[in-house]
C-alpha cells in the first residue's frame, strides 16, 4: 500500500510511455513492476492535492475510483496513479463508447460543449450495452445497477465541485465478454484547485454575498446536458438530481449525510505543507461544506 499525501519521487530515468489524451503533462513508466501514469500539474495550480483529496472522500462514500499520490518529477509536482485495467481488460472513454452504440454521436466533439452529451444519451448507452458494476468492487448494500454507481460519481462531482464530467472523463472497461462501469477518474478541476490564494483569499473574506464560496460554488456547471438543443451544460448538482430522480441516487444520498465535518478536516491535515497552501486547503474545506448543505437541501 502506498500514503496518497506522502510525495512520491518519480526516478528520473522512469519515462516509458507518454499519454496523449488531455492537456497536462504525462507519461508512463514502471513502479515495482506496474504501470503507473505521472500528470503533472499546471503551474501556480493545485490539481495535484485536489486530485489526491477527491479520491480520498470519494473513498469515505464508497465510491470506487481511480488511486492518486502526489508526486514530484524533477521541477513538476503531479500526481502518480496506477493503471486500473488489468490485463485482458481496455478502457473506452465515454464519447468512443457513445459513438459505438450511436454513429452520429460527435466522437470527436469539444468536450464542454459536445451538447449530445445527455443525461438520456448516457443512461440510454449504458443500459443498452448491458454495462456491468465496477470489476473488483465491494458493492455496498443497496445498489444492483451500473446506473446506481454513476449516480455516486454525480453526487461526488456536486460535492468536490467538479466540473470536469466531460465525455473523456468517464468511461467503461472492455474485456473480450462484456462492459464493466469504470471507476471515476480525473477529478482535478475541482475543490477550487484553479484559483490562486489571492482569489480563494478574496472570495474567503468577502462580506458581499455575491462573492462569497457559497454564492461561487452555485454556479459550478457539468459537461453533461438535459437536452441536445440546449444552450448551457446543467449545474453540476441538477446532473445529479436529474440522473437519480429520487432513485439512483438515494444510497449515496444517504453515505454523505454520514460523513462528519471532522472526517473531511482529517483528511485534509494529511497534506504536507508544500503540497498545498492553507488558503488552498481552507477554501476546499468552505466548498466541501456549502455543496454538501446545498445537496441536502435541494436534491
Amino acid at each position: 500500500m502506498f500514503d496518497p499525501f506522502t510525495f512520491y519521487d518519480v526516478p528520473l530515468d522512469a519515462p516509458t510511455t507518454y499519454e496523449p489524451m488531455g492537456t497536462k503533462d504525462k507519461f508512463w513508466f514502471d513502479r515495482a513492476g506496474e504501470s503507473w501514469l505521472f500528470k503533472a500539474s499546471r503551474p501556480d495550480q493545485g490539481q495535484h492535492w485536489a486530485e489526491v483529496l477527491a479520491a480520498a472522500l470519494a473513498s469515505k462514500l464508497g465510491l470506487p475510483h481511480a488511486q492518486y499520490q502526489i508526486a514530484r518529477c524533477r521541477t513538476e509536482i503531479g500526481v502518480v496513479t496506477p493503471r486500473f485495467t488489468a490485463e485482458g481488460y481496455e478502457l473506452v472513454h465515454g464519447n468512443e463508447f457513445l459513438a459505438d452504440r450511436d454513429p452520429s454521436y460527435p466522437r470527436d466533439g469539444e468536450r464542454y460543449k459536445t451538447r449530445e452529451h445527455t443525461i438520456d444519451a448516457v443512461k440510454a448507452a449504458i443500459v443498452g450495452k448491458g454495462v456491468q458494476l465496477p470489476v473488483d468492487w465491494l458493492v455496498p448494500i443497496g445498489i444492483s445497477l451500473a446506473l446506481d454507481v454513476f449516480a455516486g460519481y454525480l453526487l461526488l462531482d456536486a460535492w468536490i465541485g467538479n466540473t470536469d464530467r466531460h465525455h473523456e472523463n468517464w468511461g467503461i472497461v472492455r474485456s473480450k465478454s462484456a462492459d464493466y462501469l469504470a471507476p471515476t477518474f480525473d477529478h482535478a478541476s475541482s475543490l477550487g484547485a484553479h484559483l490562486s490564494d489571492e482569489q480563494r483569499f478574496k472570495r474567503l473574506a468577502s462580506r458581499d454575498k455575491g462573492f462569497q464560496v457559497e454564492t461561487y460554488v452555485k454556479r459550478a456547471r457539468s459537461a453533461l446536458y438535459s437536452k441536445d438543443d440546449d444552450v448551457r451544460p446543467l449545474k453540476i448538482i441538477q446532473a445529479f438530481a436529474a440522473w437519480s430522480q429520487g432513485i439512483h441516487g438515494v444510497i449515496w444520498l444517504q453515505k454523505l449525510s454520514l460523513i462528519a465535518e471532522t472526517d473531511v478536516e482529517g483528511l485534509i491535515s494529511q497534506f504536507p505543507h508544500d503540497a498545498a497552501s492553507a488558503s488552498a486547503l481552507t477554501f476546499a474545506l468552505e466548498m466541501l461544506k456549502h455543496n454538501k448543505k446545498h445537496i441536502m437541501e435541494t436534491v
